[in-house]
């Protein structure tokens, strides 16, 4: 099958999905009398919980501790019932075959499209925003710096200046603002110009502050 001959370079998942192809090949033929291309949702529920508990067991399980060979007449496709962890792998496997056939143009439809897949669980997003108590902190200390020099001046203008730019652009970067689900362009115009129109005048008011006193301090090192 051309199917298997992708993966021809690496013998553990060729095995693997040979095996797991064979096998559904061989209930189609033998046990639920149903060519491949005919098989639908229905018949994969009825797959799966053959998977679980392969009957006959003569006919399609292994006698205990045997290792026939695939040529042996003692040979049969499971080696044991399958837990749910390899139910799912089986499965998995299977969905990749069905979907390459229909890419390929051998089959309309993939029937194991509608089976329910469990859900993965996510990992908790970590927030490392500051709460409002601590900026107003870092705010307050900057306004009880002392001003005595225009170098001074100067250094709390700057931090005035780069404090309030820090923390209206972190304000804005809420977590449903992902630039990777938005795109680029719009997530700029939305979360970000929007936002510099309107703290245009408070960033303006600290950049000339600071502008005025970096040019006093300039002209006193000249003079």
């Amino acid at each position: 099958m051309a199917w298997l001959a992708r993966y021809k370079h690496s013998p553990a998942t060729l095995a693997s999905y040979r095996k797991e192809a064979e096998r559904l090949l061989l209930w189609c033929v033998h046990q639920h009398g149903k060519a491949l291309s005919d098989l639908t949702h229905e018949d994969f529920l009825a797959y799966e919980a053959f998977l679980e508990d392969p009957q006959p067991a003569e006919r399609w399980v292994m006698e205990v501790a045997q290792k026939a060979r695939r040529s042996s007449s003692h040979w049969r496709p499971f080696a044991k019932p399958l837990d749910r962890q390899s139910q799912r792998q089986a499965l998995s496997i299977l969905n990749s075959l069905f979907n390459w056939l229909v890419q390929a143009g051998y089959l309309a439809c993939n029937p194991l499209a509608l089976r329910r897949r469990k859900s993965v669980a996510r990992p908790a997003k970590t927030s490392r925003f500051l709460p409002h108590e601590h900026w107003a902190q870092v705010r307050a200390t900057i306004e009880a710096l002392t001003i005595g020099t225009p170098l001074a001046a100067l250094q709390v203008a700057r931090c005035r200046w780069l404090f309030s730019l820090f923390y209206i652009v972190i304000k804005r970067m809420r977590p449903n603002a992902n630039p990777k689900r938005v795109p680029i362009l719009r997530w700029f115009i939305v979360y970000f110009y929007k936002w510099l129109i309107d703290a245009a005048t408070r960033l303006c008011s600290w950049h000339r502050q600071h502008r005025f006193f970096s040019s006093q301090s300039s002209a006193r090192y000249r003079v």
